[in-house]
């Protein structure tokens, strides 16, 4: 990837902002000098959004009894999400993007029962350092 302008990006970026997100999720978009930066830095936030989204989404379904190949392709799509968010968290980094501070209701997204507790280990880490979508992350 490489930068091809540095005028600022205006308004959302089509489809970039759209889906799920956890229940009280809410983004302030990044403010850089350098747009692709400020663009992955949101996107890395989003992602780490998208997991705990697949993760809320997994806890109503299994308390209206989903059948458990369901709840499968959710946790599936969760693990997903985190190599999404690995993945725009390393793009940022190249490209010197602000860090960015993931809000209170996004860090609060695992349950409690036994199941949703083993997947939630790497977000529970995650939620230890609020920085995590930061350039200098090694997470």
């Amino acid at each position: 990837m490489r930068e091809t302008s540095r005028e600022p990006l205006s308004g959302e970026p089509p489809c970039a902002y759209s889906g799920r997100r956890p229940q009280g999720f809410a983004l302030s978009p990044a403010r850089s000098e350098r747009p692709v930066g400020a663009f992955l830095a949101d996107s890395c936030v989003l992602e780490h959004a998208s997991v705990a989204a697949f993760m809320q989404l997994e806890r109503e379904l299994r308390a209206y009894g989903a059948p458990d190949e369901l709840l499968l392709r959710l946790r599936v799509a969760a693990r997903d999400e985190v190599r999404h968010a690995r993945a725009t968290r390393a793009l940022a980094r190249r490209s010197s993007a602000p860090a960015r501070r993931r809000t209170a209701s996004s860090r609060k997204s695992c349950g409690s029962s036994t199941k949703t507790r083993s997947s939630c280990s790497s977000e529970r880490r995650r939620r230890e350092s609020p920085w995590s979508c930061s350039p200098d992350s090694k997470r």
